[in-house]
C-alpha cells in the first residue's frame, strides 16, 4: 500500500469558525481521521466537522489520515479533496498499484 504525504496551507481569520469536509473521487470508498485543535478526534466520514476558530488555528496544523480503497472496477484512480468552509483547499490524486488495493493519504494543513 502506498502512503502519500502532502502539505498545504490555509489562511484563517481570527473571529471565524472553520469546518472541514473530506470527499473521495473516482467512485472509490474512503474514511479519514484527525484531531481538532480542541483535542477531539474525528473518524469516518468527515462532513462539515468543526476544526476550530481562526484565533486557535493560526500558527497550528491538523494532521489528517485518509485511507482510500479501490472499490470501482472501472478504474484504479483515487483522489481525496479537502474543503474548509466550502472552499477547496487541495485535491490529491494517485493510482493504486493493483485492483482492490488501497492508498493512505497523510495530509498536513497548516493554518496561517
Amino acid at each position: 500500500m502506498k502512503n502519500i504525504v502532502n502539505e498545504t496551507e490555509f489562511d484563517v481569520t481570527s473571529g471565524e469558525a472553520y469546518y472541514l469536509t473530506i470527499t473521495f473521487g473516482n467512485g472509490q470508498d474512503g474514511d479519514s481521521s484527525f484531531r481538532d485543535v480542541e483535542g477531539q478526534y474525528h473518524t469516518g466520514s468527515i462532513i462539515n466537522v468543526k476544526i476550530g476558530t481562526g484565533a486557535k488555528l493560526v500558527g497550528t496544523f491538523i494532521l489528517i489520515g485518509s485511507l482510500v480503497t479501490d472499490t470501482n472496477p472501472d478504474t484504479n484512480k483515487t483522489s481525496v479533496s479537502y474543503y474548509i468552509n466550502g472552499k477547496e483547499v487541495e485535491t490529491y490524486n494517485e493510482d493504486v498499484e493493483e485492483d482492490n488495493s488501497a492508498i493512505y493519504y497523510t495530509t498536513f494543513i497548516k493554518f496561517i
